[in-house]
């Protein structure tokens, strides 16, 4: 199995199809993880933080709390990922330069 990039399919551009599934697998598998990591987070210091008159008196307060918090969450995950996908982007687009002025790469 030939794992090296031919120059021919570089200039038809199937390398980057490639590249921008895999960003978006990538992508998708953090807003995930992040997202979950967020949920469980924010439920520990709910749990942790309020006494427990409170859990009773206050039931259905939490269910807006929850919807509020998944809202702010989701804001901080979305700013991190256009993060993640600009650097992941030029860190993208020096290695392909970088091919490309090298002629290919190293040879094994």
């Amino acid at each position: 199995m030939n794992t090296q990039v031919s120059k021919k399919s570089i200039m038809n551009n199937e390398m980057p199809h490639i590249i921008n599934s895999i960003l978006i697998q990538r992508t998708l598998l953090l807003c995930v993880a992040l997202f979950i990591l967020c949920t469980i987070t924010r439920g520990i210091m709910v749990a942790h933080y309020l006494p427990m008159n409170l859990w009773q008196e206050h039931l259905s307060d939490f269910g807006a709390m929850w919807l509020m918090g998944a809202k702010l969450d989701m804001r901080s995950i979305g700013i991190a990922l256009l993060i993640f996908v600009a650097l992941h982007y030029i860190t993208q687009s020096l290695c392909f330069i970088a091919y490309i002025l090298t002629g290919g790469g190293g040879k094994a």
